[in-house]
């Protein structure tokens, strides 16, 4: 629960040494009078051989539970849907993220033309996409959150492509500052996730 950056400046040996110094004065607090009396009059200790058997025995109990339920719990199967419809989405980001290298290498005629014909329809069809998964069934609610980022994003790039059509069809740098927020607002978007 640590934040990350805090976590990175801890050496790794302190994290055991604190919990471990956590529990022993715990144990002394609550029950070290109890321990000590029971010292003093000869009573018996279980061994620490006893105890290691116990926890390494606990220990299995709980491993094969978790790799039963994760080896052995089938996958959903609107989750594989999901996925196998998802799959075209990420195919048509990955070719039109390709605009953004021709922007200094492409002329503005070859820029429009691969605006209209390839990369606003691409967003266009990612946002159909989208709105089909909701026809696989009753989607969980983490499908549908990721559906409902997914989905501000689409239309965010479609925001930014128009924004660059205009400016590259009139010639003018009058939408920079747009598609800068344009372009923070999909990173706050692609965080989400």
């Amino acid at each position: 629960m640590i934040p990350e950056d805090i976590i990175d400046t801890i050496p790794t040996q302190l994290i055991p040494l604190f919990y471990t110094g956590a529990i022993w004065g715990i144990v002394e607090w609550k029950q070290g009078e109890i321990l000590k009396t029971h010292k003093e009059n000869n009573n018996p200790f279980f061994s620490g051989w006893r105890a290691f058997a116990v926890g390494f025995i606990s220990l299995l109990i709980i491993l094969i539970g978790i790799f039963g339920f994760v080896y052995l719990t089938p996958i959903d199967e609107i989750y594989e849907k999901y996925d196998a419809e998802m799959v075209q989405f990420f195919k048509n980001e990955d070719k039109s993220l390709a605009f953004y290298e021709h922007l200094s290498t492409e002329t503005p005629n070859a820029l429009l033309r691969e605006l209209d014909e390839k990369i606003i329809p691409k967003w266009k069809e990612n946002i159909e996409i989208i709105n089909n998964t909701y026809a696989l069934g009753d989607l969980p609610s983490e499908l549908k959150r990721q559906n409902k980022i997914l989905l501000r994003y689409s239309e965010l790039r479609i925001e930014a492509f128009e924004l660059f059509r205009k400016a590259i069809k009139e010639d003018t740098d009058t939408y920079s500052q747009r598609l800068d927020q344009v372009h923070t607002d999909m990173e706050k978007e692609i965080k989400k996730l």
